[in-house]
Order: structure tokens, then C-alpha cells, then sequence
């Protein structure tokens, strides 16, 4: 879920990463302290959820332990450069119409989770239902920052 939004905000920004970062850690207050990270080089630089996931799966196989009761996680994309200059690899062929083609499926793939809201579209990597996403039954309004939820006053 993290790559995901990561990528996303690559995306957004108009860049690309050529390094990612997977770190994962337990409570220091346990004993049995747990604390690891991961980082992978990729050979093109990409902003593009597929590649990015694929490379951070092999990257979480590595670190994660299944008895250790997870408390932080996060993704650190590294070596950012502008989306306007992309150095190809002489070694690796890249067809540009199979480039073009997950662009705009990626780019589909935006549109819809902005126009339908966050989420719409995702990954079955992320999984359905993401039990410690934050609860916000008792959110207070944001009355000083939302132009629509700034009290109207009628006399």
C-alpha cells in the first residue's frame, strides 16, 4: 500500500526513482527488538506501481519475520530525477509501445482512483480489507482549512 501511494506521488511530481527502500521495525519497548531495511537498484528509472511493487516484494521477502509483531513500516524512494530526461540501459530492451501501453494504463489507473476517490483502483498485493488503516468515526472538522466546512452565520 505504501509503494502504491509512493508511486502515485512520484507520478504527481512528474519524477522517477532508480533506488527503493523497504523498512520495517517492532516495538522498542519489546524485547525482542526487530528492526530491518532493504534497498534494491533498478535498472531504468520508473515511476510505475508495477515495477515499483515487483521490486519491493522481493525486497520485503527478504526482512520480513512472521512471528514478529510489526509496528512501522515505509518506503523510501531514492535518486529521484525529472520525468523529462530518461537515461535508457544499453543492456535492457524496452519496446516503447509496451512503455506507452502501461503508461496509459497507469494513467488510467489515476484518473479513476482521483475522480472516484483514493482506493477505487488498487493492487491485489495491497489486499481488501486493511484492518490498521486509521479510524476516523470522531474526525473533527477541518472548519480552518476546508473553504466547505467553514460555519455560515445567518442574522
Amino acid at each position: 500500500t505504501h509503494v502504491v501511494r509512493a508511486s502515485e506521488k512520484l507520478r504527481h511530481q512528474k519524477q522517477l526513482t532508480n533506488a527503493i527502500t523497504i523498512f520495517i521495525r517492532t516495538s522498542p519497548f519489546l524485547p525482542s527488538f526487530y528492526s530491518k531495511s532493504a534497498t534494491t537498484y533498478l535498472d531504468i528509472p520508473s515511476n510505475d506501481t508495477t515495477t515499483l511493487m515487483t521490486a519491493s516484494l522481493t525486497l520485503i521477502k527478504r526482512i520480513f519475520r512472521s512471528h514478529c509483531p510489526i509496528t512501522k513500516v515505509g518506503v523510501i524512494m531514492q535518486h529521484l530525477q525529472s520525468t523529462d530526461y530518461l537515461q535508457k540501459h544499453l543492456l535492457i530492451s524496452c519496446s516503447t509501445e509496451q512503455q506507452q501501453k502501461q503508461s496509459q494504463l497507469i494513467n488510467i489507473v489515476d484518473k479513476l482512483n482521483s475522480r472516484y476517490g483514493s482506493g477505487t483502483i488498487s493492487w491485489a498485493a495491497c489486499g481488501l480489507l486493511n484492518g490498521w488503516e486509521m479510524r476516523r468515526e470522531k474526525l473533527s472538522h477541518a472548519s480552518t482549512t476546508r473553504i466547505q466546512e467553514i460555519p455560515i452565520v445567518k442574522t
